[in-house]
């Protein structure tokens, strides 16, 4: 197989920045901002410089990584929900803009996923007794999320763009 140079085909925006969790009156200009900043300029950064290769080769996919508590809601996480918001913005954007040149843009939602991070950050029952209110009746894996990542930026997706995928086990 000849690896062509220059040459991009998928881009997975997974920015796991997450600032401290404060009252929204409580909260800091530089604390907000940087949260901000290492989200939404990170992304944009980061696919500013992807979407030009990905032109170049008539083809693309851009993967936006963000969480189910955009749609869901948390207190005192205004500054972290804002940011992965605005990758919800984008991806449509892009996903609209940038079509005909055989780009597409789609953003995953996961909701609490058992990563490492995850089994070492909570106590195991509450873990258990967490997954217990998903219809699945588990928490999600990592793989569960790759799954679609994978999917996403694929030649199997042929027609998936512009869209918000929630990957919850149905919560």
């Amino acid at each position: 197989m000849k690896r062509e140079r220059n040459r991009l085909d998928v881009l997975v925006n997974n920015a796991v920045f997450w600032g401290e969790e404060v009252a929204f009156e409580d909260s800091a200009n530089e604390a907000w901002f940087s949260v901000i900043d290492q989200t939404v300029k990170g992304t944009y950064l980061a696919t500013k410089t992807a979407v030009p290769l990905m032109k170049q080769g008539g083809w693309g996919r851009l993967i936006h990584v963000s969480t189910s508590l955009v749609q869901d809601g948390k207190a005192n996480a205004a500054a972290n929900l804002t940011a992965k918001a605005a990758l919800h913005g984008l991806s449509r954007s892009l996903a609209v803009e940038l079509v005909a040149a055989g780009i597409y843009s789609n953003v995953v939602i996961p909701e609490l996923t058992l990563s490492e991070w995850v089994t070492n950050a909570f106590p195991q029952g509450m873990l258990e007794d967490y997954a217990g209110t998903f219809p699945t009746k588990r928490l999600g894996r990592p793989e569960d999320v790759a799954n679609l990542i994978v999917y996403l930026g694929s030649a199997a997706n042929s027609f998936v763009n512009g869209e918000e995928i929630r990957v919850t086990g149905g919560k």
